[in-house]
């Protein structure tokens, strides 16, 4: 029997990145058997059926949007959402793809799988707590960085504590799959996905120096991370 997925994120997935990569890839995986599988991204304003096209057979991604930054903003966009399954009907299930935020993570998944009782899973791709965002020590000269490091350690440690309420985590490598088994056992490796149909274009460039150390990386980077 088909079934629809909805993919939901404040990620915008008109964006090219390493996560936007993946969610295409599971996308076009899913979208086997007449599963039809939407990509949206938490939206200002009302989200409908039409805002969204067609980019590949039964993958749908949302129209470039504006983030919703209110609580209020972010629960109208997850109330649209699943009124939009509604719509498409069949058997739904809906997959958070994770940002940093834990309130709009805490709303979805409160609205959807709570009240609304849905299949909700995660992607859980990497132990934000651990982050290399704030890799430094707490430090009394540095009050504005130690008082973020302190934000980001508090709100992904209780966003860790949500695990175990999602019907099952996915992940994508056996680090991270060993410590989301600690709070979810329903936990599925999915190593990185590729498209080998996809054409792939390489620069004529080169960015090599002669006169300088260099390091070279395949795929998307994040410099912040990096």
């Amino acid at each position: 029997m088909p079934v629809n997925y909805y993919i939901y994120s404040k990620k915008d997935f008109t964006r090219k990145s390493a996560g936007q990569s993946r969610m295409i890839c599971y996308a076009k995986a899913l979208a086997t058997k007449n599963n039809k599988v939407f990509l949206a991204s938490s939206a200002k304003g009302p989200l409908r059926i039409t805002d969204f096209h067609e980019i590949e057979p039964n993958v749908y991604l949302q129209k470039a949007v504006k983030t919703a930054k209110t609580p209020w903003a972010k629960y109208k966009f997850v109330r649209h959402l699943f009124h939009i399954s509604q719509q498409v009907g069949g058997s739904s299930v809906f997959i958070f793809y994770p940002i940093p935020f834990l309130l709009f993570e805490s709303i979805a998944l409160f609205f959807l799988k709570g009240i609304k009782k849905q299949k909700v899973y995660l992607e859980f791709n990497e132990v934000r707590k651990f982050g290399v965002q704030f890799a430094g020590q707490y430090k009394f000269g540095q009050p504005v960085y130690s008082i973020k490091k302190l934000i980001f350690i508090g709100t992904s440690s209780l966003s860790i504590r949500l695990l175990p309420y999602y019907d099952g985590v996915i992940c994508i490598s056996t680090s991270i799959e060993g410590f989301a088994k600690k709070y979810n056992k329903n936990t599925l490796r999915i190593p990185i996905l590729t498209d080998r149909l996809t054409t792939r274009i390489n620069s004529p460039n080169s960015y090599r120096s002669r006169s300088a150390f260099n390091i070279g990386f395949a795929g998307s980077i994040c410099d912040s991370k990096e």
